[in-house]
């Protein structure tokens, strides 16, 4: 089952993970006054982190050396709004204003990206090392390469901002919640009809034990 956290800011344990789960990541996310002041950093199993601040996208590995230092703006990436990392090769996955969602190495390579139709709402990243974006209440499974391998409709609207967004492989489900809700849909369902639904008092995060 999920864990609700009603706060803005989430460590997760460095320990190692059982075999078949996935790897553990720390998140920490703040934001300040206006987009260009948005800060995100995502830190890896291997102590290196990914630090993004408007245009400005740059990883430091565990000691502290940047090894990407990437203008998103120069490159006409636009502005990076949200991100998550991949716990598997620590590569990062990026979504921005002009809704691209973008892929890059720790050296500063871009790995694979796409333009998506809609504003990238929030991101999970599944043991198969594939995407997940929720995106004006829709949510979308891409393949690494960045390409949409399937689309799910679901109840989450976009009238009310997604505060939490999970990917459990092992069951072939997603857990969604905004400020009032929380659902549970399954991969092959396709849509939300049927799905749990539960009532939740403004629900800041959500974390899944693997």
């Amino acid at each position: 089952q999920p864990t609700l956290f009603p706060y803005t800011t989430l460590f997760r344990s460095t320990r190692a993970a059982p075999t078949g789960a996935a790897l553990p990541v720390a998140l920490r996310a703040s934001a300040s006054d206006g987009v260009a002041g948005i800060t995100r950093i995502a830190e890896t199993a291997g102590g290196g982190s990914w630090s993004l601040r408007g245009q400005r996208f740059e990883f430091a590995d565990n000691f502290g050396e940047i090894t990407a230092d990437i203008d998103l703006g120069e490159r006409g990436y636009g502005v990076g709004l949200r991100l998550t990392v991949d716990p598997y090769d620590q590569s990062a996955w990026l979504g921005t204003d002009i809704r691209l969602l973008l892929n890059f190495s720790t050296s500063g390579a871009l790995l694979a990206g796409n333009s998506l139709t809609g504003d990238v709402d929030a991101l999970a990243i599944a043991l198969d090392q594939t995407p997940w974006v929720v995106s004006e209440g829709a949510v979308l499974h891409l393949s690494r390469s960045a390409s949409v391998l399937e689309t799910y409709a679901t109840f989450a609207g976009t009238d009310v901002p997604v505060t939490g967004f999970v990917v459990d492989s092992l069951r072939d489900q997603f857990w969604l919640a905004n400020s009032h809700r929380l659902w549970r849909i399954p991969f092959r369902r396709g849509d939300a009809t049927g799905t749990d639904i539960a009532s939740v008092d403004e629900p800041r995060a959500i974390a899944l034990d693997s």
